[in-house]
């Protein structure tokens, strides 16, 4: 069975993803002497089960690998969405420090002190201690600021280089230029 997630191209010609998927296996045609591919159906691209149309009509080993198909799918999103936390985190803590700095009164501020305790666990247990400090008084420009964690334009550069891409390569081509007709002067 094939599975393709079903595209489209915007207003700017860019070529982006749809919301379903198509369910597509591979049928053998003895007039011409090879295969085709057969349209089963389309599923909403983050449905957890098929519809019971679509179960009716899927083999037991094509409906295993749909299964598999949901399960890489949901790795890739968490795997995203964790990229995407760890690489904002120090625009989040810059943005809480100056909610803290403007007066904000935290809800729960033990809560905060045990998830920094966390944080700094988990950044030594994946092999990143806290650096050095050096030795005596630390310059003023060494020591960030709530606004030198925040930086909107980095991480909205972030976002974008570690999105993943599911469009195949010849798709993203861009469309062919469209002719424009030359008017006659007069």
């Amino acid at each position: 069975m094939h599975i393709r997630l079903q595209t489209f191209r915007d207003k700017q010609g860019r070529l982006r993803q749809g919301r379903t998927v198509a369910l597509r296996r591979s049928v053998y045609d003895a007039k011409q002497g090879k295969s085709r591919l057969v349209q089963l159906g389309t599923v909403d691209r983050f449905a957890r089960d098929l519809p019971r149309e679509l179960k009716a009509v899927l083999t037991r080993e094509e409906k295993e690998e749909f299964q598999q198909w949901i399960v890489t799918r949901d790795q890739q999103i968490a795997e995203l969405l964790q990229r995407h936390h760890l690489g904002r985190l120090a625009e989040y803590l810059g943005l809480a420090a100056k909610a803290l700095s403007a007066g904000v009164e935290p809800e729960d501020p033990e809560r905060l002190w045990d998830a920094i305790g966390v944080l700094t666990h988990a950044l030594e247990k994946a092999g990143h201690p806290k650096p050095a400090k050096e030795r005596g008084r630390p310059a003023k420009a060494s020591t960030p600021s709530a606004e030198d964690l925040i930086d909107l334009d980095e991480s909205l550069i972030w976002i974008s280089e570690h999105m993943p891409n599911f469009i195949p390569e010849e798709l993203l081509a861009a469309p062919p230029a469209k002719r424009t007709r030359k008017r006659s002067h007069k």
